[in-house]
């Protein structure tokens, strides 16, 4: 899958999705929202563009007691996100970016560098 970028306000929501692993109504995406700062009019827009990116599904609908609702499901788990995040870094030949630079970045911003190198060494022996 090609990357597609997202906007804060869709990546917000799609952690909700990630983070609850289930599907959701808007309403309960209302509810789980950390900063409660959502209102139906702004959420709907935003996952109607998540729908036409792909990133999530409509899997049902349920009556509630003011109207019908979609029930919606995520289409893309965040490790796949993630891939498709680096896989666009590193074959993007206008950037300047390799292994090294982002394995260096890790290990300085770590607040455990240690157990990271250890976990790479293991990857490394696996793979």
């Amino acid at each position: 899958m090609k990357f597609v970028h997202l906007t804060s306000k869709e990546f917000e929501i799609m952690k909700i999705f990630w983070q609850y692993d289930r599907p959701l109504t808007a309403a309960e995406i209302i509810h789980l929202s950390k900063e409660k700062t959502w209102s139906y009019n702004s959420l709907y827009p935003l996952l109607n563009k998540l729908l036409k990116k792909q990133f999530i599904k409509v899997v049902g609908n349920i009556r509630t007691v003011k109207a019908p609702s979609r029930i919606f499901a995520a289409n893309i788990s965040l490790l796949e996100y993630s891939n498709m995040q680096f896989q666009s870094i590193f074959t993007d030949s206008n950037k300047k970016m390799n292994i090294g630079n982002m394995l260096s970045y890790f290990c300085n911003h770590s607040q455990n560098s240690d157990a990271l190198m250890k976990e790479i060494e293991e990857w490394i022996e696996e793979h």
